[in-house]
């Protein structure tokens, strides 16, 4: 490309101005004082696209639009000091395509940035995120954010793994909108600190129009195993169905209210989970719910809940099964679930169930066991599991005797197979004895 070179210097004047053009699309305007027997750099602009106009005040601006960034390489280059050593503050005014900083890509940029004594502020707005940035560069690096919103961006293409722990700086980043694989979760509060040895989140807070969940965690930083650890302190959810449905699971749920508490751990970082290393413990209890039909994917393991009352139940089948409570303790072990004491109580049955789930594999091997209850809304239902006779005769017991025949009525099953394609076994279905109830004595 054609390189020019021009130097002017004033007569009688202690300053000269170097203006550089390079082929069509680059130009640069420096601005130089005479110091001593030297020249140091006053005021300068590196434009790309568009012509290079000294700014007003001190310092290099780059200014300009290009398709294309590398941050990384740059940065070293700029908020330094000269050869003098003088200082010279440095300020960014683009538009890029595509911006490369950190291992991560962000699209579409429009960046205003620059410094204020040794910390740097920007303006940025892209496809990822947009808000104000300010960097600490003191110790290991402090980066505060404050978004109108944040998706984690893509890595660069052909970058090399994340950076350890070790090189990650405190974070203390508040996003209005946080979006992970097009599905927005809310608000987003987090505090993060470099204790050198690990990575650890002081706080986390995830906010949105159904849920509240609060949490904390380290990021050990062993280069040769890395593994992250969190506590989930509280996850409240007022409305089950719509939550699902925000994680991208929709029609899976109506309504329902839960919290849910424990720990879990995996091999690697905290931006995606490994299944195959899963291990922790969870706590679940729900209420007031109804379970739909499950969708493809990870949904088919909320699915599991309700197989059971798939192959005997028809009307619990269409419909889907209402609870009143819900309750489950999980222990994971290497993306295992294993329960001994998952309870659910509905209008229609009651059901308890045992087994393990096999996350990484998509399969489950469960006993479980239904308890019909017998009530206007499910006479039919037993009527044509066990005969027709039984059938109404224990709709007419309910009616004028007002006998807890919910408690004559169990059915076991056993579930195995994928999710996609449970493989349920009927073992038995039983009329189990009643203790007769106790008449009043005549006077």
């Amino acid at each position: 490309m054609p390189l020019r070179i021009e130097r002017v210097i004033p007569p009688k004047s202690r300053s000269d101005s170097i203006k550089v053009s390079l082929g069509p699309a680059i130009e640069a305007n420096f601005q130089r004082k005479r110091d001593g027997d030297k020249y140091v750099m006053d005021r300068g602009v590196i434009s790309v696209n568009q012509p290079a106009d000294l700014p007003d005040r001190d310092g290099m601006w780059v200014t300009g639009s290009l398709p294309y960034a590398d941050a990384d390489r740059w940065r070293a280059l700029f908020g330094g000091k000269d050869p003098t050593g003088s200082s010279l503050s440095s300020a960014f005014d683009l538009k890029i395509g595509a911006l490369d900083f950190a291992g991560r890509r962000l699209n579409d940029v429009t960046l205003r940035a620059g410094t204020r004594g040794e910390v740097w502020i920007a303006n940025v707005s892209s496809k990822e995120l947009a808000g104000e940035i300010f960097w600490h560069p003191e110790g290991l690096g402090r980066l505060t954010a404050r978004l109108k919103y944040f998706s984690l961006p893509d890595a660069t293409p052909g970058s090399k793994d994340e950076p350890p722990p070790r090189d990650l700086p405190a974070l203390d980043i508040i996003a209005d909108k946080l979006v992970l694989d097009g599905k927005d979760l809310g608000k987003l509060e987090l505090v993060a600190v470099n204790q050198v040895l690990d990575w650890r989140i002081k706080k986390l807070v995830l906010t949105g129009p159904e849920s509240t969940l609060t949490a904390d965690g380290t990021w050990q930083s062993w280069r040769v195993q890395p593994r992250f650890s969190v506590n989930i302190t509280g996850l409240e959810i007022s409305d089950i169905g719509n939550y699902l449905e925000r994680l991208g699971y929709p029609r899976t749920m109506r309504g329902g209210a839960a919290t849910l508490k424990g720990n879990l751990s995996w091999a690697g970082s905290p931006q995606s989970i490994d299944y195959a290393t899963l291990t922790g413990h969870l706590d679940i209890d729900a209420e007031k719910g109804q379970f739909l039909r499950a969708q493809p994917g990870a949904a088919r393991l909320i699915g599991i809940v309700s197989t059971p009352l798939t192959l005997d139940f028809r009307e619990l089948r269409d419909k889907g099964f209402a609870f009143n409570t819900l309750s489950c303790g999980v222990d994971i072990s290497n993306g295992t679930l294993a329960t001994r004491n998952f309870r659910m109580n509905g209008p229609s049955a009651q059901v308890s169930m045992s087994g393990r789930v096999d996350i990484v594999n998509e399969t489950q091997d469960l006993q479980a066991r239904v308890e019909p209850s017998v009530g206007e809304s499910t006479a039919l239902v037993v009527a044509a599991v066990v005969n027709p006779v039984w059938g109404l005769g224990a709709y007419l017991l309910q009616k004028i005797l007002n006998n807890p025949l919910g408690q004559a009525l169990q059915f076991d099953y056993h579930v195995t197979g994928t999710w996609a394609e449970p493989e349920i076994k009927r073992l038995k279905a039983e009329v189990r004895n009643v203790a007769p109830q106790t008449q009043p004595s005549l006077p």
